[in-house]
C-alpha cells in the first residue's frame, strides 16, 4: 500500500529557493533559524564567566577499565580540564610539549573555547617510565589555561567519533532581574513548562553558531579558499568543509521547522533510531500498518527524521525528499565543493532529546543540567528557552571589529623635530 504523507508546502520550497538571496549568511551569523516553540520572552546572559558553561565529555568506552601491559601502551589518554581554550589550540600545545607530530595528538570531539571543559586527548607514549609522572604534572596557567586531571594507558590514538556525548551545567545570568513577585512566578512557570516540553518532544538539532566561526566568517572564507585553489592545512580544510555542509543542514532544518514537518514523515524520508546509527529510508511501498508504526515511533521519540549531510553526488541516495533537492539547487557552489572533496553522504537526526534535563532557579539566575549526544549543541536548546545574549562571543565580535577598524585606518605619518616645512 502506498504511504499517505503530504509533500512539503510550496511556501517552504520557495523559502529554500530563495536561500541565496540577500545577505546569504545572515541566519548563520545571527543564529536566527526558526524555533520550534513560540519565541521566548525571558532574557539571560550566557557565559558571563567561563565557569557558567561547563562541559564534561563522555567516551564510548571507559578509559583504564582494562589493564594494559607496558608493551601494549602505545598512547596515553589524558583527561584535561581547560578554560577559555579551543581544542585545536590545546592539540598544538600538547604536540609542542610532548615533541609529537600534530597529527598524532588525538581527540574525540571539538569543544568550545568559551567554557570550562573536561575532555579526553591522547598523545603517543614513550618508552621512558618517567613520562607518566611528567604528564600528571602538566598544566598551563593564565587566562587560557589547562591541567591534566587523569592519565590512562591506551592501545590506539583517540579517534574522532569516540565521544558518546556531553554533560552540561549551564548558568544563565539575570533571567529574572527586575521582575516583581507575580512576574517572577509566571516566568518561572513558563520556563518549567518549556523544559518539560523539550524533555518530552526534543528540539531542532541545529549546528550551533560556533560551527561557522566568528560572525560566520568560515562560510565565505571556505568558498573563497576552495575556489582559489590555494593550499590550506588539513585541519582548516576539515573545518571549512564541515561549516559548509552544516550550513546546508541548518537551512533544510529551518524550512522543515517553518513547515512543522521536522517531526513528521515526508515521502522518501530517512529515519534514524534514537541513540543508534541504525537507519532506513521510507520508499513509498510500505503498508498502512508499517506507516502507522513509524509515525507512532516518531511521536515517542524512538525514531527521528534523518536530515542530509550532503557529500559527493555519486554517494547520495537515489531517492530523497523534494526539499533536499531544492536546497542543493539553491546552493550549487557549496554542493560543487562538497562533491569535489569527495565527502561521504551521511544522516543527522533533525531532532535531539535532552537526557536528565532539569532547571533550578538561583535568585535572578537559572542553572540548567542536561546530557546531549555527541554532535548536538546546547546553544540550540538554549535559544528555545531564552532570548539570551552570549557575553563571551559578543566580546570576541567587538574585539574583531576593533581590530578590523584599526587595520583599515590610514597610517599616521611620523614627524621629526629636524624636519622643516
Amino acid at each position: 500500500m502506498q504511504m499517505e504523507v503530504k509533500p512539503l508546502s510550496s511556501h517552504a520550497i520557495e523559502q529554500a529557493d530563495n536561500g541565496a538571496a540577500g545577505n546569504r549568511w545572515q541566519m548563520a551569523r545571527d543564529n536566527s533559524w526558526a524555533r520550534s516553540l513560540v519565541e521566548p520572552t525571558l532574557p539571560g546572559k550566557l557565559r558571563v564567566n567561563a565557569e557558567d558553561f561547563y562541559v564534561c565529555e563522555s567516551l564510548r568506552f571507559t578509559p583504564g577499565a582494562q589493564p594494559l601491559a607496558d608493551r601494549d601502551c602505545a598512547h596515553w589518554l589524558l583527561k584535561i580540564e581547560k578554560h577559555r581554550l579551543d581544542t585545536l589550540t590545546l592539540q598544538r600545545q600538547l604536540a609542542e610539549r610532548s615533541g609529537a607530530q600534530l597529527r598524532d595528538i588525538g581527540y574525540a570531539g571539538l569543544k568550545d573555547k568559551h567554557a570550562r571543559c573536561e575532555q579526553w586527548m591522547s598523545i603517543p607514549a614513550r618508552s621512558d617510565k618517567a613520562q607518566l609522572d611528567r604528564l600528571k604534572a602538566w598544566q598551563v596557567n593564565g587566562e587560557a589555561k589547562w591541567r591534566v586531571l587523569e592519565v590512562q594507558p591506551q592501545r590506539k590514538k583517540l579517534s574522532r567519533g569516540a565521544n558518546l556525548g556531553n554533560q552540561f551545567v549551564i548558568v544563565l545570568r539575570d533571567v529574572f532581574s527586575g521582575l516583581d513577585a507575580t512576574q517572577l512566578k509566571a516566568g518561572e512557570t513558563q520556563l518549567q513548562q518549556r523544559v518539560a516540553r523539550l524533555s518530552g518532544e526534543g528540539f531542532p538539532n541545529y549546528f550551533g553558531e560556533q560551527r561557522f566561526g566568528l560572525n560566520a566568517n568560515n562560510l565565505p572564507r571556505a568558498l573563497s579558499s576552495f575556489s582559489s585553489g590555494k593550499r590550506i592545512s588539513r585541519n582548516q580544510r576539515g573545518l571549512f568543509l564541515s561549516a559548509l555542509r552544516s550550513y546546508l543542514f541548518n537551512a533544510l532544518l529551518h524550512q522543515r521547522v517553518l513547515d512543522c514537518s521536522w517531526r513528521k514523515l515526508l515521502p522518501y524520508d530517512a529515519l534514524v533510531l534514537e541513540g543508534s546509527n541504525s537507519q532506513f529510508r521510507v520508499l513509498g511501498d510500505e503498508t498502512a500498518a508499517q506507516i502507522e508504526d513509524i509515525e507512532a515511533r516518531l511521536a515517542s521519540c524512538d525514531l527521528h527524521i534523518g536530515g542530509p549531510l550532503f557529500g559527493a553526488r555519486n554517494k547520495q541516495p537515489d531517492h530523497c525528499p523534494e526539499l533536499d533537492q531544492r536546497i542543493q539547487a539553491a546552493h550549487p557552489d557549496i554542493v560543487d565543493v562538497l562533491d569535489k572533496a569527495g565527502m561521504d553522504y551521511a544522516l543527522r537526526p533533525l531532532r535531539v532529546v535532552p537526557k536528565d534535563f532539569s532547571m533550578q532557579r538561583q535568585g535572578d539566575d537559572v542553572q540548567l543540567t542536561l546530557f546531549l549526544p555527541s554532535g548536538s549543541f546546547a546553544t540550540a536548546l538554549l535559544r528555545e528557552l531564552f532570548d539570551y545574549s552570549d557575553v563571551s562571543r559578543a566580546a570576541s565580535r567587538n574585539a574583531s571589529r576593533e581590530a578590523t577598524h584599526k587595520a583599515s585606518r590610514p597610517a599616521v605619518p611620523t614627524t621629526s623635530g629636524n624636519n622643516r616645512s
